[in-house]
């Protein structure tokens, strides 16, 4: 491995042989955030070494590799996830990517616009790339600010729920809904789940946020009125699993506002719960037992879908909105949802596609048998009031 001073050089090298070409080069950041033998990393980094590619150790656990002459930024990313997928069966790790020399002239400028755009992608989910663009030092100050003053926003009552309509796509009748949370932020103002939670979900402010959520979620609901059929759904993140109370604390909440089990679903993300299987599937087991449903959110974006669905006690999936998005459009789009919706059916499992928004993804969803569907074509998430008249 080469120094820091070392790195410096042959940016500045890399820096002029650009301004002369005009060709690119690539610097990658890479944050090891789980102990480490530099050897094993030397080791991993120098699989994928070549006469283009230069690997340095910065300090303590920052490593570089310098990338030179990619054709676009598609084949930097497709190299980051290649040294993620290498050294992740490994170590927890986190690469901040800088084009140059677009995204700076100077080697230490370059050093510094890659480290906040790995400290980005620390912020947002480990075993993550992000590129450098010049409102990523901003984003990484407004994530620490969240971080800093999340511990504060239950006591300061800052957050709220909402909840989005799930219909029947064949009648458009409410066949449920789902519980999102929101952050009205002093400052920033109001944010969204996508934002903060995956921080909440990284620290231990996720086990009080996530009893809020439940209790907040079954008391509103409690007072709607709605008939035995309809569900309610609430997230529930992989290190609330880790709670050895969770399916008391869950089932008690139930009893405690006298909420039918086989009315409230659990939405859980396959990519985020296939570490400690047996505990996972130990705990999700009892809970389905008790007659709570347990979907498959952001289905057919993991690695294993179907292995997935054989372990856990699946009743039903949601196809996530990065499918639907450009459905109308997109044949391969169209031949995954289309699979998926046939497998649901063949299983007996519901069927959810998420992200709705027009008419063109409703007709093709409705013909290829998709039973139930959320997104902004039927409604935006409400409050619980609004969402009590939206019902009548």
């Amino acid at each position: 491995m080469n120094n820091y001073a070392e790195v410096l050089e042959q940016l500045q090298k890399n820096i002029a042989y650009a301004k002369h070409t005009g060709q690119r080069s690539a610097l990658m950041y890479i944050i090891i955030h789980s102990p480490f033998d530099i050897f094993t990393i030397l080791n991993l980094l120098q699989r994928r070494k070549s006469a283009n590619i230069h690997a340095f150790h910065l300090k303590e656990n920052k490593f570089c590799l310098l990338f030179h002459r990619p054709n676009d930024a598609k084949e930097s990313a497709f190299f980051a996830k290649e040294i993620i997928h290498d050294i992740l069966q490994h170590y927890e790790i986190n690469i901040g990517i800088v084009i140059f020399p677009r995204g700076g002239q100077e080697p230490n400028e370059l050093i510094e616009h890659a480290e906040a755009a790995a400290q980005m992608a620390t912020q947002i989910q480990k075993g993550s790339y992000r590129f450098f663009h010049p409102e990523t030092e901003t984003a990484v100050a407004r994530l620490i600010a969240l971080e800093k003053d999340m511990g504060q926003a239950l006591a300061k009552n800052e957050l709220f729920l909402e909840y989005q309509p799930k219909v029947f796509l064949k009648t458009e009748k409410i066949s449920g809904a789902e519980a999102l949370i929101r952050w009205q932020h002093p400052t920033f103002g109001l944010i969204g789940p996508g934002e903060f939670m995956k921080l909440v979900e990284k620290s231990d402010y996720i086990f009080d946020i996530g009893h809020w959520i439940f209790e907040t979620a079954l008391a509103e609901y409690k007072t709607w009125g709605t008939s035995s059929t309809f569900k309610l759904s609430i997230n529930l993140a992989p290190k609330q699993l880790t709670s050895f109370y969770i399916v008391e604390t869950i089932l008690s909440l139930t009893q405690k506002y006298g909420v039918d089990p086989h009315c409230l679903a659990l939405e859980i993300t396959e990519n985020e719960i296939i570490s400690n299987v047996e505990d996972h599937l130990t705990k999700l087991t009892t809970l389905a037992q008790n007659g709570i449903s347990i979907l498959a959110d952001d289905f057919g974006t993991g690695y294993s879908s179907l292995s997935y669905l054989k372990k856990f006690p699946i009743s039903g999936i949601k196809l996530d909105k990065s499918f639907i998005d450009d459905l109308p459009n997109d044949p391969v789009d169209q031949a995954i949802v289309k699979s998926g919706i046939e497998m649901a059916r063949l299983l007996h499992l519901r069927i959810i596609a998420e992200g709705i928004e027009n008419d063109a993804q409703l007709t093709i969803l409705k013909k290829f048998g998709c039973t139930e569907g959320q997104g902004y074509l039927f409604s935006k998430p409400l409050r619980s009031d609004k969402f009590r008249d939206f019902l009548k």
